[in-house]
């Protein structure tokens, strides 16, 4: 996915939502907002790779 196209969407769906009055089009802005998020995630965790818990340490 292309985080330009994510990071627009965010940003005009931010936008959209600030000057709309009709709560059912809002409630709609924000769950397109919520999956547009949700992506920008997803695709920074594939970047940084998967996250590891970390290795226990056994007391002697």
């Amino acid at each position: 996915m292309n985080e330009f196209v994510i990071q627009s969407n965010i940003e005009r769906f931010e936008k959209l939502l600030a000057s709309e009055a009709d709560a059912g089009k809002a409630n709609i802005l924000r769950g397109l907002l919520a999956n547009e998020r949700a992506k920008a995630v997803a695709v920074h965790r594939s970047e940084i790779g998967p996250i590891q818990a970390a290795p226990k340490i056994s007391k002697p």
